[in-house]
C-alpha cells in the first residue's frame, strides 16, 4: 500500500510561516498518539438509548473534540444527510433547521446533567411542512474511565464486541 505524505501548514496573523512534508512512520504515528494522549487523554464513554427507540448501548473512546460534539446533532433522515442552514445554541440546547431534497426539518437537542461526566440528551426531529411528522430519542452519556488498552480515539463498540473506528 503506498504511503501518503502528511503536509503541515502553519500560519499566523502575519501570513504563512512554513510548509513541511513528511511520510508517516510507525514511530511518528506512535509519537503523535502519545502526545495526543498526554495533552487530551481519551476517555471511555457509554452512550445508551433510554427512550424513543429500542434500548441500545455503545462504548466510545472520545477525546474532548468528540465529547464536545455529543450534545450536538447532525440529522440523517432515511439515509440522507439533513443539511443545516441555521443553528441556534444555548448552554443546554442546540437547535438546527435543515433540509433534504424532499423536506425541511427542525432538529432540537436538550441536555440535562453534568456534560463532563453523566448527562441525558433528548433529540426531537419535526418536519416543517405538512404532513407533520416527529421522531424523538433520549440518550444517556456516562463517563466510564480510561479507554481500554488498544483502543484509539474514535473507536466504538457494542458491549462485548471489539472496537471499530
Amino acid at each position: 500500500m503506498p504511503r501518503k505524505p502528511y503536509v503541515l501548514f502553519a500560519a499566523t496573523a502575519l501570513g504563512a510561516v512554513g510548509l513541511i512534508a513528511f511520510e508517516p512512520t510507525q514511530d511518528s504515528t506512535a509519537h503523535i498518539r502519545a502526545v495526543q494522549a498526554a495533552v487530551d487523554p481519551p476517555r471511555l464513554w457509554s452512550a445508551a438509548v433510554i427512550g424513543g427507540g429500542p434500548p441500545a448501548e455503545m462504548f466510545i473512546c472520545a477525546d474532548s473534540t468528540i465529547r464536545d460534539a455529543m450534545p450536538r446533532t447532525i440529522a440523517d433522515v432515511n439515509g440522507e444527510l439533513c443539511l443545516a442552514d441555521k443553528v441556534a445554541t444555548t448552554a443546554n440546547s442546540y437547535v438546527t433547521f435543515c433540509s433534504t431534497p424532499e423536506r425541511r426539518y427542525s432538529v432540537s437537542l436538550r441536555t440535562e446533567g453534568d456534560r463532563s461526566r453523566d448527562f441525558k440528551a433528548t433529540f426531537i426531529l419535526h418536519t416543517l411542512e405538512a404532513p407533520v411528522v416527529s421522531a424523538w430519542q433520549v440518550r444517556r452519556y456516562r463517563l466510564i474511565g480510561a479507554c481500554p488498552a488498544g483502543w484509539r480515539i474514535g473507536d466504538q463498540a457494542k458491549p462485548g464486541q471489539a472496537p471499530r473506528a
